[in-house]
């Protein structure tokens, strides 16, 4: 196993221990629902680390790379549920069923735009930063006030910063040459060996 798989497989097995944890802490918890969809989500996600995988050692590589979105995109979306189940703000199941099919056609369709572009990575990372935000605003309007949960906020919000950033958005400022995933990179070096 290459460093790229090993790193993978930590991946899978740290988010599917984060799942066990919210579905534990469930069974006590004043919200169980919320716990449910909590780890309901980080099981759901812990797939794109098989996904990336896949996308190395089997064909097509096109299906798996889209599996890796779909399945971190729909764990985002069951944690901001998980979310709103919290704070008993209903998330809008409509609402869903037309944001997943439309990031994952988006993301079939710039599945051969040239990485590191600043199109790329807004169109491949905007949905994680839509779902993250919407977990967000569900914490901010909360009743009690954003003030007793300024740490929580910081914390959705975050991520969806870095989402929007990362692959790509920087690269043309700094000159770099366009990223590719680290396992892919390795994985396809390894194998050609």
């Amino acid at each position: 196993m290459n460093g790229a798989a090993f790193f993978l497989m930590v991946n899978f097995a740290v988010a599917l221990s984060f799942s066990a944890v919210f579905f534990v802490v469930a069974q006590r918890s004043t919200s169980p629902l919320a716990g449910r969809w909590l780890g309901a989500g980080f099981a759901v996600a812990s797939l794109s680390a098989l996904c990336e995988l896949l996308v190395a050692y089997a064909g097509p590589p096109r299906l798996w790379a889209l599996g890796a979105f779909a399945s971190v995109l729909c764990g985002l979306v069951m944690m901001t549920v998980g979310i709103g189940e919290m704070y008993r703000r209903r998330v809008d199941a409509r609402g869903i069923a037309v944001f997943l099919p439309a990031a994952l056609f988006m993301a079939y369709v710039i599945y051969d735009l040239p990485r590191g572009t600043p199109l790329h990575a807004f169109l491949y990372q905007g949905p994680f930063a839509f779902a993250v935000l919407a977990g967000a605003q569900i914490v901010i309007s909360a009743p009690n006030g954003p003030g007793s949960t300024d740490f929580l906020v910081f914390c959705c919000c975050s991520p969806a910063c870095i989402f929007w950033q990362r692959r790509g958005w920087l690269s043309p400022l700094v000159r770099a040459r366009p990223p590719r995933t680290m396992s892919t990179r390795t994985m396809h070096s390894s194998r050609k060996a």
